[in-house]
């Protein structure tokens, strides 16, 4: 049998199958037209030539065929929040010293010595002139004063986490023997 009519049995069995699986509520399509397209290659067989695959076969085939149901693990995730810690934001008063440089006045005493111009020169009378010094003094007062507003609050941020689990998957095997030919699988060469 040439490879074209095996290609064209496969491709009917998986239009088919994919038919099927679109109607069968349970069935996905893609696995659908996978067993489609894998049952109509091996209808193209030399073992299947001249037989009937036509649900309408007769009540002893039908009585032993038997059904082999493949699964397989699938993931599902959930998420869940969990409490991983606590942020405490409280004030604390930090004591610095800070520099000024603030100008101060004060008044110093100038004496001037100029010459007599007057004839009186025997008044030696003792007089005491006083002559008030002042000067500036610092004195400091602290006011508090608004310097920033600070607000907490969560927000949330979305990472891509990566896990790895191991999925079991059931899959067919076929073993033979003595000389069963009645199936093969699609490329499989007859035996001799």
């Amino acid at each position: 049998m040439s490879t074209m009519r095996v290609v064209a049995y496969a491709i009917a069995g998986g239009i088919l199958g994919a038919i099927a699986g679109s109607l069968l509520p349970g069935i996905e399509i893609g696995l659908a037209a996978v067993i489609g397209a894998a049952l109509g290659a091996a209808c193209s067989a030399p073992a299947f030539r001249g037989r009937s695959i036509h649900p309408a076969a007769s009540e002893a085939e039908a009585s032993e065929r038997k059904t082999l149901q493949l699964r397989e693990e699938r993931l599902d995730i959930k998420k869940e929040r969990i409490r991983t810690g606590d942020v405490a934001i409280r004030k604390e008063v930090v004591e610095e010293i800070r520099s000024v440089e603030v100008p101060v006045r004060r008044e110093d005493v100038v004496i001037e010595r100029t010459t007599a111009a007057s004839d009186d020169a025997g008044g030696a009378a003792t007089e005491t002139i006083r002559i008030p010094v002042k000067e500036e003094r610092i004195d400091i007062v602290k006011t508090p004063v608004d310097l920033e507003e600070v607000s907490v609050y969560t927000r949330p941020v979305e990472d891509m986490t990566e896990i790895d689990a191991a999925v079991k998957r059931e899959r067919l095997r076929i073993e033979r023997s003595g000389q069963a030919d009645a199936f093969r699988e699609p490329g499989e060469e007859p035996r001799a």
